[in-house]
C-alpha cells in the first residue's frame, strides 16, 4: 500500500516554509551586498580615473609603478573599509531580524510550558512585525478548544454534583464517581 504521507526530506518544493520571511532575509541581505559591492566598484573607478587623469603623457617605469602602488592602496583601503560596513550593517539588521523570530519562538515555548503543566494560559499575542501570525492563531485555537473543554467539564461537573444521592442506586452512585474521577483527570485541579 503507497504512503500518501509528506516526505520531511528536503527538497527545491518545500526549503522556502515561510516565504515573506525568507523572501524579506534574501532581499534585504542582496540589497545589502549590491549596495558593497556598487560602492567597491564606484571606489575602483574614482580611483583609477583619478590617477589617469593626472598623469602625464610619458611615464617612465618608476613613475608607472608609484602610481599602481598607489592605486592599490587606495583600493584595498577603501574596499576593507566598505565590506566593512557592509558587515557592520549586516549585522545589526540580523539582530534585529532574528529578534522578530526569537520573540515569537520564546512566547511560543512558554505557552507551551504552561499547558504542559495543565494550565490554560491567555492568548498569544505578537508585536506588528514579528513572523510566525499564522501560527500564532492556530495556538490561540487550541487554547480557546481547551477552554471550551474546561468548561464543560465544569458544567458536567456542577450536574452530577447536584444528583441527589438518596434517589440513587449502588450502581449509579459507582458510576457517578467514576464520572467525577474522569472529570478531574481531564481538568486540572486547583
Amino acid at each position: 500500500m503507497a504512503d500518501n504521507r509528506p516526505s520531511d526530506k528536503r527538497s527545491i518544493q518545500n526549503i522556502l516554509i515561510n516565504r515573506p520571511m525568507q523572501r524579506e532575509f534574501t532581499l534585504v541581505m542582496l540589497g545589502i551586498m549590491t549596495a558593497a559591492a556598487i560602492a567597491v566598484g564606484m571606489v575602483i573607478n574614482f580611483t583609477l580615473n583619478g590617477i589617469t587623469e593626472g598623469a602625464p603623457q610619458t611615464i617612465s617605469r618608476t613613475t608607472l609603478e608609484q602610481m599602481i602602488f598607489d592605486a592599490n592602496a587606495q583600493l584595498v583601503v577603501s574596499s576593507i573599509l566598505i565590506i566593512f560596513i557592509a558587515v557592520i550593517v549586516t549585522g545589526f539588521f540580523g539582530v534585529y531580524f532574528l529578534h522578530r523570530i526569537a520573540g515569537p519562538v520564546y512566547r511560543f515555548g512558554q505557552v507551551l510550558r504552561r499547558m504542559g503543566t495543565g494550565e490554560i494560559p491567555s492568548t498569544v499575542q505578537l508585536r506588528r512585525r514579528d513572523f510566525f501570525k499564522e501560527t500564532a492563531e492556530e495556538l490561540n485555537k487550541v487554547i480557546q478548544l481547551l477552554r471550551d473543554v474546561d468548561s464543560t467539564s465544569q458544567k458536567l461537573e456542577n450536574l452530577i454534583t447536584h444528583i441527589p444521592e438518596d434517589t440513587l442506586t449502588p450502581e449509579v452512585r459507582t458510576k457517578i464517581q467514576e464520572i467525577h474521577s474522569t472529570l478531574a483527570h481531564l481538568r486540572k485541579s486547583d
